[in-house]
């Protein structure tokens, strides 16, 4: 007779090393949302630019956190505080860069979920 021997542990670890189809197709999501904040931020930012250095180092990252990603937007320069705080917030860009492109992103999200359920 025939005998079949396995480590239900070394299995578990193997399965825990790779990920879901389900967390890569979210976070290549999020990388795209990421890209597009940060194209329309350099895009339809309100200043003039001098040196260019404002536009150049507007950033779009995302933040891996544990259960959950965030997708941000960021200044790169030390100055990029005055340009959205200052002024009377008439250079700012990030939040008006949020409000126009989330809806965007939250309903690709959507279809995204309901292809992967």
């Amino acid at each position: 007779m025939a005998t079949f021997r396995f480590d239900a542990n070394q299995i578990k670890t193997i399965l825990t090393r790779f990920e879901s189809k389900s967390e890569i197709a979210i976070k290549m999501f999020c990388a795209e949302g990421a890209k597009k904040f940060e194209n329309y931020a350099k895009i339809n930012r309100p200043w003039t630019d001098r040196t260019g250095m404002a536009r150049m180092r507007l950033t779009g990252y995302v933040e891996y956190l544990p259960n959950n990603y965030r997708i941000c937007i960021a200044h790169g320069v030390n100055y990029g505080v005055y340009l959205e705080y200052g002024h009377e917030r008439r250079y700012a860009i990030l939040q008006p860069t949020i409000n126009a492109v989330s809806p965007e992103i939250l309903e690709g999200f959507n279809r995204l979920m309901s292809r992967i359920k």
